[in-house]
């Protein structure tokens, strides 16, 4: 493993707000040439914009 996956949540409701994958040590991958993550570095960072409750699928809020 070379991430560890993050959940973050609103600490007051809980509420989900996304996903974050952080690099868990340094590594260097070679596609193209050379390329190096830093430990701690952000892989990938998602954020819930926007949620609720539609009537239907495929109602947009």
């Amino acid at each position: 493993m070379t991430a560890h996956p993050r959940v973050p949540l609103d600490r007051r409701t809980y509420t989900y707000l996304g996903e974050r994958s952080v690099a868990i040590k340094k590594r260097t991958l070679r596609v193209d040439g050379s390329w190096t993550v830093k430990k701690g570095t952000i892989q990938i960072s998602t954020a819930r914009m926007k949620s609720g409750i539609v009537d239907r699928a495929g109602q947009r809020l």
